[in-house]
C-alpha cells in the first residue's frame, strides 16, 4: 500500500488497539512477557502467547476487518520515506517492539529497499476497481 491508504486503514485511534496504555490482553502480537526481554525489553504484563511472529488472522480484525495493521511484523509502504534517502517507510511496528512511541499508528519506520529481517513484511492491496 501506499503510506496514506495505509494509515487509512489502520484507523484514527493512538494505536491500533485503541488510546490506552499498555495493550489490552489479546490486542496483537507485541513484544511482551514470552519474549523474556530477550530483544532489550518488553510489555510489563502483556502476553500474546508468541514469542516471535504469529499466524495471521491470530488476533482480530480491526474496524474494516483487516488484521495485524499493528505487531507481527512491520509493513513495507511503497513511499519513499523522505526526498534525500532512499529510505522506504515502514509502518505498524513488529512482535519485537515494546515502546509506546514506536507501537502508535502514527509511528513512520525507514529502512533501505533490500534490507531483510524477520520482523518485516509486506500486505497485498487489491483494487476493487481497475481503470485497465
Amino acid at each position: 500500500p501506499t503510506e496514506a491508504e495505509w494509515s487509512r486503514a489502520a484507523g484514527t485511534t493512538k494505536y491500533p488497539w485503541g488510546d490506552d496504555w499498555p495493550p489490552p490482553r489479546g490486542a496483537g502480537n507485541y513484544c511482551g512477557q514470552e519474549t523474556r526481554g530477550k530483544y532489550g525489553g518488553m510489555i510489563e504484563g502483556y502476553t500474546d502467547g508468541f514469542a516471535e511472529t504469529s499466524p495471521v488472522g491470530s488476533f482480530s480484525a480491526n474496524k474494516h476487518g483487516l488484521y495485524d495493521m499493528g505487531g507481527n511484523g512491520w509493513e513495507w509502504c511503497i513511499d519513499k520515506y523522505d526526498n534525500q534517502h532512499d529510505w522506504r517507510v515502514l509502518r505498524g511496528a513488529s512482535w519485537c517492539d515494546n515502546d509506546p512511541v514506536i507501537l502508535a499508528v502514527s509511528y513512520r519506520g525507514r529502512v533501505t529497499p533490500g534490507y531483510r529481517i524477520s520482523s518485516f513484511g509486506f500486505r497485498c492491496v487489491v483494487a476493487a476497481r481497475s481503470s485497465f
